[in-house]
């Protein structure tokens, strides 16, 4: 006898189907599988077809009871019936045979569960036996430990495949998170160089033109120039916010409130033909955001509903609260998203539009994707970002022909005050400084533009290009410095590490952090090492002075 399983031929040995087949074609207990209220003959195995006395080629195609019309009988059809309705396994024993009295057929059903878990057939254990007491009853016991092991390997089948899908389901979110974290990192580092670039644009432009008569023609250009630069760090910031490292200001910020004062601006931004109706929770806990970015979030939900509608109009919905407690399989969600640490609260933008395809919500997120003209910039993954700049998350459901809806979720917040705020800054007008400023930075062009605007109000300077140059001029001219100016983002030793090195060697200094990314960021990030301010890239020389004065006590 063979007892090693067949080769598959360009595939898997142990695939399941394969397996199945293997032990049905030698197992001795006689199987048929029927498909269909009819219960055509899809599958028997060999010893089946010993048992009927019948080539497989006579019963394959043809309907149980009238393949074998005699076995099957009445009562054998009525259960066929009934296993197909319900999916529930029966079982019939001592069917008598009608030409020979003396011998009796025994059944075993359970129901073929198709994908979408409704019957699409039944599966056949048989059995013949003859009027022999004994043997009955001895086959008897033998069909009903089959019929309860035939209701395990169902539910074994069914796990299996409930596993293997959910399986799929994790690989295809890991590969959209590993997807976003590649492309947060690649929108991350390009944005880091782009304010490296911007900072010392603007920083000549300024000083161009304080050098300059306001009627100056170069004075007009210059001006063009610090506009146009200043549009470029807005793009900038929109790259961050799709990286989760916005620039943002956080404040606690009630989200109903924050809605309901954009009404009118939401109107007149949604089609004439389009409704616009608000349930906004009136007791709303509140959140810790930066509203500026919350408003960017609600405009882009707002228009692109607006934008979903067909020419005949529609409705589109603003709804504010908790967490909802429903969860539907039909939600796409973040694939970060974990919404066990609540408390969270929401922001939905539902809509009455077009709706959308599966296709088109599997690439929902990726940047610059539209299903409009083109040119129409960074789209939902600016409002992923900036959800997930805010420890948030989004999650979509949508459905061709009838609408979408979107759900922003953002934690409550524990505060009651900012988490961090920009230091104010005074007039500086005429305002000239005294004292030494170490900066340490690894672009050229930055550490010269800063440089600059610090020789300009009358402070010295003096230029690193590194961490450890850093320290050692810091080592130098120990009490000469009075405040170092200090890049985030170095190759070698980062700003942080330098930062505790240089606080080592004076714990009172003062320590101004310079980076592109989230005052909220580089304030945890720097929590404990007693920063004295930050002033984030790209950054005019009116910001730079301030932060600078405000450290040196001045």
């Amino acid at each position: 006898m063979q007892n090693k399983v067949a080769p598959v031929a360009n595939g898997d040995p142990f695939d399941l189907p394969h397996l199945c087949r293997y032990f049905s074609e030698r197992s001795p207990q006689p199987m048929v599988a029927v498909e269909g209220p009819a219960h055509v003959i899809r599958y028997l195995n060999p010893a089946f077809a010993r048992l009927a006395e019948k080539a497989s080629d006579e019963l394959i195609g043809k309907p149980f009871p009238e393949a074998l019309p005699e076995p099957a009988g009445n009562e054998c059809v009525a259960i066929l019936d009934r296993v197909f309705a319900t999916g529930l396994p029966e079982k019939l024993m001592d069917q008598e045979h009608r030409q020979s009295p003396r011998a009796y057929w025994s059944y075993a059903m359970w129901a073929i569960m198709g994908a979408d878990e409704r019957p699409v057939g039944v599966m056949i254990h048989a059995s013949a036996t003859t009027e022999d007491a004994a043997f009955r009853q001895h086959v008897t016991a033998m069909n009903e430990a089959l019929l309860i092991a035939s209701v395990q390997q169902h539910e074994l089948i069914d796990t299996i495949r409930r596993g293997e899908q959910e399986k799929r389901d994790l690989q295809a979110q890991l590969f959209q998170t590993q997807k976003l974290e590649s492309l947060g990192a690649l929108a991350g580092g390009i944005a880091h160089d782009l304010n490296n670039m911007l900072t010392p644009v603007l920083g000549y432009a300024q000083l161009a033109s304080d050098s300059l008569p306001d009627d100056s023609p170069a004075a007009a250009m210059l001006k063009e120039v610090r506009s146009n630069a200043l549009r470029a760090a807005y793009l900038v910031m929109q790259i961050l916010a799709f990286a989760g490292k916005g620039r943002f200001v956080l404040e606690p910020v009630n989200l109903s409130n924050l809605v309901r004062e954009m009404d009118g601006l939401l109107e007149s931004a949604i089609a004439i033909n389009a409704d616009l109706v608000y349930d906004l929770a009136p007791a709303l806990p509140l959140v810790e955001a930066d509203a500026t970015q919350l408003r960017q979030v609600v405009m882009n939900l707002v228009t692109n509903a607006s934008e979903s509608l067909n020419e005949s109009g529609g409705t589109i919905a603003v709804r504010t609260g908790l967490i909802p407690t429903e969860r539907d399989a039909t939600i796409t969600r973040d694939p970060t998203m974990d919404l066990s640490k609540g408390p969270y609260v929401f922001l939905e933008v539902t809509d009455s539009g077009c709706g959308m395809t599966a296709e088109v919500i599997e690439k929902i997120f990726d940047p610059f994707f539209t299903t409009k003209f083109t040119g129409r910039g960074l789209g939902l993954a600016v409002v992923l970002g900036i959800a997930r700049g805010h420890n948030g998350s989004l999650e979509i459901r949508s459905e061709l022909g009838k609408g979408s809806t979107l759900r922003v979720f953002l934690p409550c917040s524990t505060l009651l005050a900012p988490v961090a705020t920009l230091v104010t800054p005074p007039k500086q007008e005429g305002w000239r400084g005294t004292g030494t400023i170490l900066v340490i930075d690894d672009d050229s062009a930055v550490r010269h533009i800063v440089s600059h605007m610090l020789t300009h109000v009358g402070l010295s300077a003096l230029v690193a290009e590194s961490g450890l140059e850093g320290l050692s001029l810091f080592d130098k001219n120990p009490q000469k410095i009075d405040v170092v100016l200090l890049d985030m983002t170095m190759p070698g030793m980062d700003g942080l590490e330098t930062a505790r090195q240089l606080k080592s060697k004076r714990q009172g200094l003062p320590i101004v952090l310079m980076s592109g990314y989230s005052l909220h960021e580089v304030t945890l990030q720097s929590k404990g090492l007693g920063i004295a301010g930050v002033v984030q890239k790209p950054f005019n020389m009116k910001n730079l002075l301030a932060t600078v004065r405000h450290a040196l006590g001045q």
